[in-house]
């Protein structure tokens, strides 16, 4: 008899390396930004101690951040090569305010550039805005 194990599976895994890293260099490089708000009254010296996530331990710049009371103010943008494979990842930060460490998981989402409207092919008329 010349009976086999059934019919092979339609997919097969077998040999294909399942590390995420694999497909994500072809994928684009990833801006981040870190956007801080003071809801207090007084300005505050923010250090950030950690932002570590799947796309890479960051080192935010400038190191100490001054933020008036109510402004938000940006860090500079940090660029990950690695791309992101899912909708979200965790991201680790911990911040250092007046000596005082604290921090937790946030999750990091794409933002999705709105995508551009296409001009009306005929404009319709008196819709110009006069010049100013």
């Amino acid at each position: 008899g010349g009976h086999g194990g059934g019919p092979p599976p339609a997919e097969s895994d077998a040999g294909v390396p399942s590390a995420s890293a694999i497909h994500a260099s072809n994928q684009p490089a990833i801006q981040l930004r870190l956007r801080l708000t003071n809801h207090g009254a007084a300005p505050l010296v923010v250090e950030v101690v950690d932002f570590d996530s799947e796309l890479g331990n960051f080192v935010v710049e400038p190191p100490k951040i001054e933020l008036p009371p109510g402004k938000p103010v940006e860090a500079d943008p940090m660029v990950s090569r690695l791309g992101m494979s899912g909708e979200e990842i965790p991201l680790t930060i911990r911040l250092k305010i007046d000596g005082r460490t604290d921090g937790g998981v946030l999750a990091l989402r794409p933002l999705k550039e709105p995508a551009p409207v296409p001009p009306p092919a005929t404009p319709p008329t008196g819709a110009e805005a006069p010049a100013h």
